[in-house]
């Protein structure tokens, strides 16, 4: 192979392991987007027939769906989704093969699963940075904004205030 297609193909691998970043204006617009697309996958997940495809490619086009959403791609460009996909697949079949041969699997359950999972990566106080907020005084992205403002903005005048105050 030439290497300029070896590394081609090393930085498409390495873009699709790396964690997305999606910019929101600020936590409401975050909260909305969440029902409206948790809205639709549980409305997509309820004509899946639970114990046939939750491991076929349907959920895992659910599944996708749902991430493209959460994420603002449109486009459906950003390839880390499908191994995100992929990995909470493999997780809700080990989770619901005990549920299923008790009799306790049902679709809310699945739903609940799937949910906490997805809600804990776009939290932005987790480590895994997908959310971003824009500051609204210097346009910034952080992943905390108070009334529109990050951290430096923030205390930007606390340094006169250390200046002036005599320890």
């Amino acid at each position: 192979m030439e290497p300029q297609i070896v590394d081609y193909y090393r930085s498409k691998n390495n873009c699709a392991n790396k964690e997305p970043v999606v910019i929101y204006k600020d936590e409401d617009e975050l909260d909305r987007l969440k029902i409206e697309a948790y809205g639709e996958f549980y409305s997509d997940l309820q004509n899946l027939i639970l114990d046939v495809d939750i491991r076929h490619s349907d959920f895992m086009f659910i599944m996708e769906n749902l991430l493209h959403k959460m994420l603002k791609d449109k486009e459906r460009e950003i390839s880390w989704v499908y191994g995100k996909s992929g990995e909470i697949q493999d997780f809700i079949v080990a989770t619901i093969e005990p549920l299923s041969s008790n009799g306790y699997l049902d679709y809310d359950i699945i739903y609940n699963i799937i949910k906490n999972y997805i809600d804990k990566m776009f939290d932005p106080e987790e480590s895994y940075g997908i959310v971003k907020f824009k500051c609204c005084s210097c346009n910034e992205l952080d992943d905390y904004l108070v009334d529109g403002g990050c951290y430096d903005c923030r205390h930007s005048d606390n340094d006169s205030f250390e200046e002036d105050y005599d320890y």
